[in-house]
């Protein structure tokens, strides 16, 4: 009796307490191994993404002289940011300018801007945007996923006489 009493506090006392740690360990091992299988399968798209971030070295900014623009300029802008769109891969879908800013003689244009096209690319969009000599800051940048692209909102400010 006292030998079966024994035997049972040495069944209680250590070995269930280590089936238990080791059921503990098993489930840990198990989600160890979801994790690396989900790994294994987004290690593609991630590689792919990095591939697609690695930009071109650019230049910088040219730090040029700031010029204001004529009162009658404002076709030219949309036509500079036409051709920054078109090098940068993304589509402008409509860039108006602020008629209180244009008419106000405030010394500043405001002009709304709205593209469409990938993420990535706006990087250089807006560093192409930045080298004209009469921007004056970007005051506001909205992006919105739109279906398979993003959508991106500008308010521009330029120097204008």
């Amino acid at each position: 009796m006292i030998l079966g009493g024994g035997i049972l506090v040495f069944v209680v006392l250590t070995i269930l307490p280590a089936m238990q740690s080791s059921a503990e360990l098993d489930m840990e091992i198990k989600k160890i191994k979801i994790s690396m299988d989900e790994q294994k399968i987004l290690n593609p798209v991630y590689n792919n993404l990095l591939k697609k971030t690695k930009f071109k070295k650019t230049k910088g900014i040219a730090a040029s002289k700031k010029k204001k623009l004529a009162q009658g300029d404002t076709r030219k802008i949309i036509q500079r940011l036409n051709n920054i769109a078109k090098n940068s891969n993304i589509t402008l879908v409509d860039v108006t300018p602020d008629v209180d800013t244009l008419i106000g003689g405030s010394g500043h244009l405001l002009i709304n801007i709205v593209a469409k096209g990938e993420f990535i690319n706006l990087h250089e969009f807006l560093f192409q945007l930045c080298e004209l000599p009469f921007l004056e800051f970007i005051e506001q940048i909205k992006i919105t996923s739109v279906r398979k692209t993003k959508e991106f909102r500008l308010k521009v400010w330029m120097a204008q006489e």
